[in-house]
């Protein structure tokens, strides 16, 4: 922890939540971020990393509040939380402890009693490794291929699958259509918070965040193309230090073209996924991406290739053709499923909610399993040849 400790407090009782804010107001290191009456509040904080340590008093229902706890620890186990309960009762204690409790505090709360367990948790925190935020870019190898319904639809399943908010950042400052992938419209976009001159902390990031219903937290383009100007490089390198420390998964949309934005957003990615059809046009995009990420000395092992629209009528490339060519395997087949797609598009809605048996809203659901867990892997050794090498070839010899 840092040496400021975030503190968030849940109370159901007015009463009770504000003995917890009289108590933590008297110690110097605490800062109060978040005051939850409900269990629903709890989890959204959790969920959103907005603090180091929780304050939770189980009156008056324990067996309830203890269920909460539970819950609150199995989807963030790195979370230090204190209970608080005006029973002394040695099985309640004991069974605060086994629900989740780091430490236990009676109450009515001695100011030196919570000061000692807010230090203890500290303590046996101390050394220990937060979990590290895994920033996903998506980059489409030509216009229409589909990177950003593929980017929002990720953010939802990776949020589903980790049952925690993940961020969704678009960083197509002109043309970006992240919000109207989602039909929302936005009070604060990405030129509020990355301008010149502008503070950003996790608070003020929190603010200007519209948390979907999917449980997905968006930021994104400005209205106004000329807005998108104001947006500097340290602006947006500070956002995405800030969201590395209250999201565990951040989705950035990424624009095509290379500037300022990619050189200070690409490096340090968890996995850049370059998304291509099986085209002529959009593979040899594809591999002038891939040459660029190298240039920008990104790690090998990071990039991936998906293939989206897999299956489309129109399709003279094999999968075995781009393995081929770019000497590693595809990381994701997208099935083509037009139809329903862009249903979804044209509705404002995820995949999920208008076509959740859809053949490309699984695949996403099964590239996203795999970006949470630690089986990512990347990377063939063969030699470009066969069909993709020919058709390459002749593209390049008709356009001279």
């Amino acid at each position: 922890m840092s040496s400021i400790v975030r503190v968030c407090t849940y109370a159901s009782e007015a009463a009770s939540q504000k003995e917890l804010i009289g108590a933590l107001a008297q110690l110097a290191d605490v800062r109060v971020e978040r005051q939850c009456t409900t269990l629903d509040e709890v989890r959204n904080c959790v969920a959103q990393r907005t603090a180091d340590l929780l304050v939770f008093n189980l009156d008056p229902d324990i067996d309830e509040s203890l269920k909460g706890v539970q819950q609150l620890v199995r989807s963030a186990p790195d979370l230090g939380l204190i209970g608080v309960s005006a029973s002394t009762a040695p099985s309640v204690i004991i069974a605060a402890m086994r629900a989740g409790c780091a430490q236990f505090v009676c109450a009515p709360i001695e100011i030196s009693d919570l000061e000692s367990a807010i230090s203890r948790v500290r303590a046996s925190r101390a050394g220990s490794r937060p979990e590290e935020s895994r920033r996903i870019y998506v980059m489409g190898a030509s216009g229409g291929v589909g990177a950003t319904t593929i980017a929002c639809n990720l953010a939802i399943e990776i949020a589903q699958i980790t049952g925690r908010t993940s961020a969704l950042i678009d960083l197509n400052l002109e043309y970006g259509d992240i919000a109207a992938a989602f039909d929302c419209k936005p009070k604060y976009s990405l030129a509020d918070v990355c301008k010149h001159g502008a503070e950003l902390d996790p608070e003020v990031l929190e603010a200007a965040m519209s948390e979907l219903p999917c449980n997905v937290a968006v930021l994104a383009r400005p209205d106004q193309i000329t807005d998108g100007y104001n947006v500097t490089p340290e602006g947006v390198a500070e956002l995405l230090k800030v969201l590395g420390s209250t999201y565990a998964h951040v989705v950035v949309d990424v624009p095509r073209y290379y500037g300022f934005l990619s050189t200070v957003a690409l490096p340090d990615t968890y996995r850049t996924l370059v998304v291509t059809q099986l085209s002529v046009a959009s593979v040899r995009n594809a591999g002038r991406i891939l040459d660029a990420l190298r240039q920008l000395s990104i790690p090998n092992e990071s990039v991936e290739v998906v293939v989206n629209r897999w299956k489309a009528e129109h399709d003279r490339i094999s999968n075995d053709d781009i393995e081929r060519q770019f000497n590693r395997r595809v990381f994701a087949l997208i099935p083509n499923d037009y139809r329903r797609v862009s249903s979804a598009l044209d509705f404002g809605h995820p995949i999920q909610a208008k076509a959740p048996n859809s053949p490309a809203r699984l695949a996403i659901h099964e590239m996203a399993k795999t970006l949470v867990s630690d089986r990512a892997t990347g990377g063939v050794e063969s030699t470009p040849k066969g069909l993709f090498r020919k058709l390459l070839s002749r593209k390049a010899a008709t356009s001279k």
